[in-house]
């Protein structure tokens, strides 16, 4: 009798088991499992409670970020193709640098109104990518973008937004003005990563959560680099759309400063040398000899330094634009 009963208390224990004195057999768990319990209970209340949260912040695709003239090209890149988006001001102050001559440039790019001021009676064409243009932006693209792109089609769609005459291409004040139906927010105080998709971005006024982050914040220049000056004329000809693979045109009809020339070079101690000579109308336009890479960490910096040198960088910046939302 004494064996069956330890046989049956045995096997209680084993199956965690218990009986009544009524005879009722009641299943329990031991202290080790209730404590495991217990912990996935809380751990989903703490999963719940931080959905909640994320469903009361709100949710912007796409965030625009920069102080240049350059976010205000993406901001009319995405306007263009009707993409919704946020954008808002970087709180880095834009950096003037001083050359050997005494020049005082902003190489990093300026501020729309002081791009802009001479402009407003100024007809400038847009000058597109030929296939060789086109393939070294695609290559550049590719390195920073997970999904294919048609970088032809992407030009065309972005040409056909243009006004055109005498089948030329040319800017228009659209290009330079803020969109009034999109949000503006106030200058970034903090980003954080949330997964690897997904950003939460703080400013002075509001917080959201972002996809995708386009900006033009790049870092200064470093010893070694080169950089081209963007200046110069363009002639447009009535019988060829252009004739722009001259290093210098005579005797323009039609002033641009999108053609370029090497000018500076950043010495080792920080110092920038001018290698050039000035054979044009000086731009506040900058890029870089090598390029720097399109995307850190997932955020994009589309900014010509982070281009392929090219006769038009405004078009370049567009197209690396819609590559990328699209």
């Amino acid at each position: 009798m004494s064996d069956s009963i330890t046989i049956m208390n045995t096997y209680l224990k084993r199956k965690h088991l218990s009986v009544d004195i009524e005879g009722k057999c009641y299943r329990f768990i031991t202290l080790t499992d209730y404590k495991t319990y217990i912990l996935k209970i809380m751990s989903l209340m703490i999963i719940g409670f931080i959905i909640y949260l994320f469903r009361k912040i709100p949710y912007h695709d796409i965030t625009v970020i920069g102080n240049t003239i350059y976010s205000q090209i993406i901001s009319s890149t995405l306007d263009q193709f009707n993409i919704p988006y946020v954008r808002c001001k970087e709180s880095i102050k834009q950096t003037y640098y001083e050359t050997e001559q005494g020049d005082e440039i902003p190489f990093e790019g300026v501020s729309t109104n002081s791009f802009i001021k001479n402009l407003e009676h100024t007809a400038i064409p847009v000058i597109p990518n030929n296939n060789v243009a086109l393939l070294l932006l695609e290559t550049h693209l590719n390195k920073s973008i997970p999904h294919p792109i048609n970088i032809t089609s992407v030009q065309e769609s972005i040409l056909s937004k243009f006004d055109q005459k005498d089948d030329v291409y040319f800017w228009s004040p659209k290009f330079w003005t803020k969109s009034p139906s999109n949000i503006y927010k106030s200058h970034i105080t903090n980003i954080t990563r949330i997964s690897n998709d997904l950003f939460y971005i703080v400013s002075e006024e509001d917080a959201w959560i972002t996809r995708i982050i386009l900006n033009d914040v790049t870092w200064s220049l470093q010893p070694g680099d080169s950089i081209s000056s963007l200046y110069g004329d363009v002639y447009v000809e009535t019988n060829e759309k252009y004739s722009i693979f001259l290093p210098y045109i005579y005797e323009p009809t039609t002033t641009t400063i999108l053609t370029r020339d090497i000018s500076y070079y950043m010495n080792s101690d920080f110092t920038i040398k001018h290698i050039g000579e000035h054979k044009g109308i000086e731009s506040n336009i900058w890029s870089l000899q090598q390029p720097r890479l399109l995307s850190m960490n997932n955020i994009y910096t589309i900014h010509p330094f982070h281009l392929p040198p090219s006769w038009d960088p405004f078009l370049s910046i567009m197209i690396a634009t819609l590559a990328i939302v699209k």
